[in-house]
């Protein structure tokens, strides 16, 4: 306990981090304010808010044309149609057993499209999609930079710890020992919990400020499902639809368990390999070199059913669509669960590195 006191006093008189904490949260700020448009942004958002929620304001009547002009995207909506629409434009072309297992899963999209006409999922008040985009833009744009700001506050708390005894040229009377090894679980832990620490700040931070300046009350029940939500995606005009009944609070809750899981996956790989490497700095390089190296592999595609499997093993997957999580998504990834199917696999891959720095790092051949 008092070991683990005095590693969390190392970071916390950390000005280094703090100082990216801070500048994290100013630039998503700055970056959220930019995107709504400054003030005469603001005002319309807090008119249409006023719209939607009450009925009332100068944008009422605006709001009530755009109600029916999206009226009918439910009519006539075909997910195979969406489907051959989507190959046609990316030029993907899959074919045997793989094809089926994609058509298979648009029959089930369109078998929740039908499910969410009869519950009526496809009705419910929001701000209009194709004008104001907010999905895409707070699930997409601000939460793929917030993923890797997050990202970078674990890997720096982890690894500040874990290699502060080489930096301090310390390391050669601590680590010889058994005790002296041991101490390094306890900054390991240490690190991640101070770096989740961090990572729920900035991540509440930004939150806060967004629902700030796009008010949500009272709109939070609404289905992600809802017509009025639509956002132009790929060159066409239609709904969300997600695998199960989701209203705008569930999907926040699920999207921040996906974050914060992810979050942990970056955790375990800078631990297992700071065991293997022994530098931080080498570590850090390691680490962003993967994930670079990974978003570029992302868009290799095989047509065949490998690329469910690399989809599913590829931890930038998961931060490249993070605007379509628990929907249709990917060819690859348009089935219920496959979120935690790719957390489940990143997650155990980085298990793997952890119990192989560790072995590697108890036999002193690192």
């Amino acid at each position: 306990m008092r070991i683990g006191k005095l590693e969390l006093g190392k970071l916390i008189k950390n000005p280094g981090i703090w100082f990216l904490f801070v500048s994290f949260l100013i630039l998503n700020v700055l970056f959220i304010s930019g995107e709504l448009g400054g003030k005469e942004g603001k005002k319309e958002i807090r008119e249409m808010y006023q719209a939607v929620r009450n009925g009332e304001g100068e944008l009422r009547e605006e709001y009530e044309e755009y109600k029916d002009s999206v009226d009918g995207l439910y009519d006539h909506l075909e997910m195979m149609e969406i489907l051959k629409k989507k190959e046609e434009m990316a030029g993907y072309h899959p074919t045997g057993k793989y094809q089926n297992f994609i058509e298979n899963n648009y029959k089930k999209l369109q078998e929740r499209v039908e499910e969410i006409k009869e519950k009526g999922e496809d009705t419910g008040d929001f701000y209009p999609g194709r004008i104001f985009k907010f999905h895409s833009l707070f699930y997409g744009d601000v939460k793929r930079t917030l993923l890797l700001e997050m990202f970078v506050l674990m890997m720096l708390s982890i690894l500040y710890l874990m290699d502060y005894e080489r930096i301090q040229k310390t390391r050669d009377i601590v680590i010889p020992t058994q005790t002296g090894k041991g101490v390094m679980k306890i900054k390991a832990v240490v690190g991640l919990c101070y770096g989740f620490f961090l990572s729920m700040l900035l991540f509440l931070g930004t939150v806060l400020y967004f629902l700030y300046q796009v008010p949500f009350r009272g709109l939070w029940n609404v289905p992600v499902s809802s017509k009025v939500m639509a956002e132009p995606r790929i060159q066409m005009l239609y709904p969300f639809i997600t695998f199960f009944r989701c209203t705008m609070m569930q999907y926040f809750f699920l999207s921040m368990l996906v974050t914060f899981l992810l979050v942990c996956i970056v955790a375990g790989l800078a631990v297992g390999f700071q065991l293997l490497i022994q530098n931080s700095y080498l570590t850090f390089l390691a680490e962003g070199l993967l994930f670079w190296g990974l978003e570029i592999f992302a868009w290799f595609h095989t047509e065949s059913f490998l690329d469910v499997v690399l989809s599913v093993c590829n931890f930038t997957t998961l931060w490249i669509t993070s605007g379509a999580w628990f929907m249709e998504n990917d060819f690859s990834l348009s089935f219920a669960g496959n979120e935690f199917w790719c957390v489940g696999c990143q997650g155990a891959l980085a298990v793997g590195v952890v119990l192989f720095g560790r072995w590697r790092y108890r036999r002193g051949e690192v």
